[in-house]
């Protein structure tokens, strides 16, 4: 998809004089065109033609064109016409590409033989949906990190499945349910989770059957567990880092690929990102993880370890035991343990059963301060999360990136560790990083994204053939 975009504005910008260092606003119109649908303007366009007899304003159809793909109440397109439903789509792709883990061959310990379900039951791209439809209704961005919603995508007629469940005796049968996410083609709205498929009991690989391990029964398959995406069951599936029936220690044993992916998906952080004066009280040269034995290791760590402490309760499991066909899916342990918030050297007993507490810890790239803060679940620390600069910042890079194709480096400018690279910065390079910092703090304060969106269209950047802002050569 990415390519093809590509292809499709430079065929559309070809057409116009690139020597030009501001474009004509019809090839304005044949750039945002594409990019917002995947197609060049039709020739029969009513728009092109108005633009052209300069009845309207390049960006303003630009951003009308946008705002084809809002969403009603329902979650079904507000109109749903051939413009509507390829603006929908492409930004939903768009979505999708900062999300790489999406098919459940990604899931590590999938079987084809009897997982191959899943999909069926577990909506893959969940996390690209919440952010579409962040962009295409009212919902405050930060609330991609917040509560427990899942969203589905209103695409083709979903069929019945037989899906093997277990009861509460331990019994497996296959039950005859609805496959919510079965439907193909292109969406045509995003709404919330189905109704619900309780299930009695499931199966922790190699472990047992939740009645007997303590963990949470009579739940429902479709639910989320805190924190947005952080919880939604695709997110937590395809980055856990650990197979099926891993439960959880506290020291070795941990969701850290599910917090380093977080971080380099949403607030576009690169690990390590803590000094070696951040962590000296971490070192431990008796611990019994090597990692915790050098200050080199724990600087990635400390951020990952601690943050994944949130997800201790949680395991990946099936919904039913043996050779049958079934869906992979996140059980979750009943909290029996109180637990102080403390990094552990050694392994912990019951980790997976004490209260998920957990902690950002992480050096802020937008100001160089430490950030030092005890959550109490995974709640806590998607809103916490959705505090911080870099939530918007890193949003508002992947938006000027899509619409302009230039790539802005986030990183610490404060690190002494980054002098030389501070050096090497061109003008340019500082202006850019500037436009976005501005972006993510505007996008904070409205919790927009179709603003954002619309600011980039308006500025000086998006009407330029090289995308030179206004003075810049």
């Amino acid at each position: 998809m990415k390519s093809v975009l590509g292809s499709l504005v430079l065929l559309a910008v070809s057409c116009y004089s690139l020597s030009a260092r501001a474009l004509s606003d019809k090839a304005v119109y044949a750039r945002c065109y594409a990019q917002l649908t995947g197609l060049p303007v039709p020739t029969n366009s009513t728009v092109m033609a108005n633009i052209k007899a300069g009845k309207v304003r390049a960006v303003d159809a630009c951003i009308a064109l946008l705002q084809k793909g809002t969403l009603a109440s329902s979650g079904a397109l507000a109109v749903n016409d051939t413009e509507s439903v390829r603006v929908l789509n492409n930004l939903y792709q768009f979505h999708r590409t900062w999300f790489p883990m999406a098919k459940q061959e990604q899931i590590s310990g999938f079987q084809n033989e009897f997982d191959r379900n899943t999909h069926s039951f577990v909506e893959l791209s969940s996390p690209a949906l919440t952010i579409t439809r962040a962009l295409f209704t009212t919902m405050k961005y930060s609330d991609v990190l917040r509560g427990s919603n899942s969203y589905v995508p209103m695409r083709g007629t979903a069929g019945n499945i037989a899906l093997a469940m277990t009861d509460a005796a331990g019994t497996v049968a296959d039950r005859d349910v609805p496959a919510t996410f079965l439907g193909t083609g292109m969406i045509s709205g995003i709404h919330a989770s189905p109704g619900s498929i309780i299930l009695s009991n499931y199966s922790v690989p190699t472990e047992g059957l939740a009645t007997a391990l303590g963990a949470q029964t009579s739940i429902n398959l479709y639910r989320a567990l805190g924190g947005g995406i952080l919880g939604q069951q695709s997110y937590f599936l395809l980055n856990v880092g650990h197979s099926k029936g891993q439960i959880f220690d506290g020291a070795l044993k941990l969701p850290r690929k599910w917090a380093k992916t977080t971080l380099e998906d949403l607030m576009c952080f690169a690990l390590p990102a803590l000094r070696e004066i951040d962590i000296q009280s971490y070192i431990n040269a008796g611990a019994g993880v090597t990692f915790r034995r050098a200050g080199s290791c724990i600087t990635c760590h400390a951020t990952m370890d601690q943050f994944a402490t949130t997800g201790r309760n949680w395991v990946v499991a099936e919904t039913a035991n043996g050779n049958q066909m079934k869906s992979i899916m996140v059980g979750n342990f009943n909290v029996t343990t109180a637990a102080a918030n403390t990094w552990s050297a050694n392994t912990v007993a019951n980790f997976h059963k004490q209260n998920p507490l957990g902690k950002l810890m992480i050096r802020s790239y937008s100001t160089g301060a430490l950030i030092n803060r005890d959550v109490a679940n995974v709640e806590e620390m998607g809103a916490r999360l959705g505090e911080l600069d870099e939530f918007y910042q890193c949003a508002a890079k992947k938006y000027f990136q899509y619409f302009t194709g230039i790539n802005v480096s986030l990183y610490d400018r404060t690190d002494p560790a980054n002098a030389p690279l501070n050096k090497s910065l061109s003008q340019r390079d500082i202006d850019d990083r500037r436009f976005i910092e501005n972006l993510g703090r505007d996008l904070k304060s409205s919790q927009s994204l179709s603003k954002m969106v619309e600011a980039i269209l308006r500025s000086d950047y998006y009407n330029k053939a090289s995308f030179n802002p206004q003075g810049a050569e």
